[in-house]
């Protein structure tokens, strides 16, 4: 008798834990009140000390501001506790709750170059099936989820103008607010195939945030500055951009 393969049955929609840096500095990430219930730690070597493993996965379960001590639990449920004054060599990530579906995008939030995770590529879910997710990168290559345990993931359908470089795409969305310097800008118009939109408060706030730099110029980057502007400009003229607002 002939044996038939059972596929899980697909699914609608499906919850998973996200993981995404809290992007703290080294002085930050030694202050108690910088960490939240459910925060994950990423030791970025062995510490032998605390007992913490490279590249290991712990859980933010406790948390005594009066003795300025964190508790963590790893994969096995042991608990280690340790003052964040210790936490300057480690990474540290929030989560959240994402409900999915088929059909979303996603971006990995920590690269992974064994199992070809890059931090900020874009995958796409094509189907989820019992506690997986299938999804697949851009060069069609196959990666697999897990619903069970966190996973270095978060939304793909905002990224910002710094994460965009090296990748194109056909349109662009760009939000410039007063935070929004040169390079950005340049950066998110030359992004783009085939249209961009730019949304600003008014023409007034594109044309500073066009001509802003927050850094001292020396000659030298004074130069780049307008290489810069000119590139901004050339582009808006390529797009064919209307900056009526």
């Amino acid at each position: 008798k002939k044996i038939e393969s059972k596929k899980s049955p697909s699914q609608e929609t499906a919850e998973i834990t996200s993981l995404t840096s809290k992007n703290l500095t080294s002085e930050e990430k030694t202050s108690i009140f910088n960490y939240q219930l459910n925060d994950y730690i990423v030791p970025t070597y062995d510490k032998k000390k605390e007992g913490l493993e490279k590249n290991k996965l712990y859980k933010l379960v406790n948390i005594n501001h009066e003795k300025k001590l964190l508790t963590i639990e790893n994969e096995t449920g042991k608990y280690f506790t340790l003052n964040p004054v210790r936490m300057k060599n480690c990474q540290i990530y929030e989560s959240k709750r994402l409900e999915l579906t088929k059909g979303d995008s996603l971006i990995w939030t920590k690269n992974n170059k064994e199992i070809g995770r890059i931090n900020k590529e874009k995958i796409v879910i094509q189907s989820i099936q019992g506690n997986q997710i299938i999804a697949k990168d851009i060069k069609e290559k196959t990666h697999i989820l897990n619903l069970d345990k966190p996973e270095f993931i978060d939304q793909g359908l905002v990224v910002t103008a710094y994460s965009s470089q090296s990748k194109t795409v056909d349109n662009v969305l760009f939000f410039a607010d007063q935070l929004a310097r040169d390079q950005s800008l340049y950066v998110a118009l030359s992004r783009a195939r085939e249209n961009v939109s730019v949304f600003a408060r008014n023409k007034e706030m594109f044309e500073f945030i066009a001509q802003k730099n927050q850094e001292k110029e020396s000659s030298v980057s004074y130069i780049e500055k307008m290489n810069i502007q000119n590139h901004v400009s050339n582009k808006i003229k390529e797009k064919g951009l209307d900056l009526s607002f």
